[in-house]
């Protein structure tokens, strides 16, 4: 399967605003709408992962939004491409792994036809 990696291209000028005091939601636009198992896989990691002034991040749909204060972003995008590269590769992982379990179920279900077919020519002849 070819997935391309997704990544972070630019601050959505329009959709990022003004929380509380210095704090903004802040609206990252993704390089394109990641697979909804990305997604989830983004959103697990993130809340498992751990740096000093951390904040709350979510992706949806093809944004990751982080409340933040702005002079504190260019930190949190480097900890949001820690996690985003390790997203990529546990999704392309588990994409391989199941092609490949599709691939063997094809496998199997061929083994199959050919079985029934050997033993209808016995049973019935040709």
């Amino acid at each position: 399967m070819s997935v391309e990696p997704i990544t972070i291209v630019r601050v959505d000028e329009n959709a990022t605003r003004r929380l509380e005091g210095d704090f903004f939601d802040v609206s990252l636009i993704l390089s394109s709408e990641p697979p909804t198992g990305w997604v989830g896989i983004f959103n697990a990691k993130w809340k498992m992962h751990l740096y000093m002034l951390k904040r709350n991040a979510l992706a949806s749909g093809s944004r990751i939004r982080i409340q933040c204060v702005l002079s504190e972003l260019d930190e949190h995008i480097l900890e949001l491409r820690k996690i985003i590269n390790e997203a990529n590769q546990e999704f392309l992982t588990t994409m391989a792994k199941i092609d490949i379990q599709k691939q063997a179920e094809l496998q199997r279900n061929e083994a199959d036809r050919n079985d029934i077919s050997a033993l209808n020519k016995k049973l019935f002849g040709p």
